[in-house]
């Protein structure tokens, strides 16, 4: 039997036509990640996942006061994040209100 190595199971995610989903789904869990070590458990709970397209991470907050908060912190979170994953660098943070 083969070894599944991180290569292989990345390359049959690309193989599959669902890298850039799995990649996008990796760095919203890594900003929901970032937002509650940095602002608390009840802070991640108040953010809704929605999509990255061309670099920019954009979620859904009902706090906008948390927004805000967020946004000073914008580069450090990016830093975290795309220290983390492959492929295509987010590089802005959009937020829904």
């Amino acid at each position: 039997m083969q070894k599944i190595n991180k290569d292989h199971l990345r390359n049959a995610v690309v193989k599959a036509g669902v890298y850039n989903q799995v990649q996008a789904s990796q760095s919203l869990e890594l900003f929901k990640n970032a937002v509650e070590r940095n602002w608390g458990k009840s802070a991640k709970e108040g953010i809704d996942s929605l999509y990255i397209k061309g670099g920019t991470l954009t979620v859904k907050m009902h706090n906008s006061s948390l927004a805000h908060e967020i946004k000073i912190s914008e580069q450090r979170i990016l830093n975290y994040i795309n220290s983390k994953i492959e492929g295509e660098e987010i590089n802005r943070i959009n937020f829904k209100i």
